[in-house]
């Protein structure tokens, strides 16, 4: 992406972010976070050395929520990667205070909804 584009994209994502969420996303959200488990146990989580975090949990349920979308709505894809983008900070996070389950209520809807207009917005997809 040249520097042109991507000053443009966080324009436009600084426009967005600021508007409400609106409910046809709202519905999104809640029918994407149906794929994915209820609680997910990271306590197999490993934080490697660049900083990060791996837990073959995380990435199981991840596999597993884009397993069960049988649509083909780009829209659930990045919502799927919204969410996993999420639970991995949030994972991350709560495996440093020693916390090794998350409940998937317990994610702020207005982080996903960030991570999945950033998504959209990079890959030049149509906002739902």
């Amino acid at each position: 992406m040249n520097i042109y584009r991507a000053i443009i994209n966080k324009r436009k994502y600084k426009q967005i972010i600021k508007q409400p969420i609106n409910e046809s996303i709202v519905s999104l959200i809640e029918n994407t976070l149906k794929l994915f488990p209820d609680t997910i146990d990271f306590s197999d989580g490993e934080p490697p050395p660049d900083n990060g975090f791996y837990s073959a949990n995380l990435d199981h349920a991840w596999n597993k929520a884009e397993a069960l979308n049988t649509t083909n709505d780009v829209n659930i894809d990045f919502m799927i990667w919204a969410i996993y983008g999420v639970l991995h900070q949030k994972c991350m996070e709560l495996y440093s205070s020693k916390v090794f389950s998350l409940n998937l209520r317990e994610l702020e809807c207005k982080k996903i909804y960030n991570n999945y207009i950033k998504a959209c917005i990079e890959a030049d997809v149509s906002i739902n």
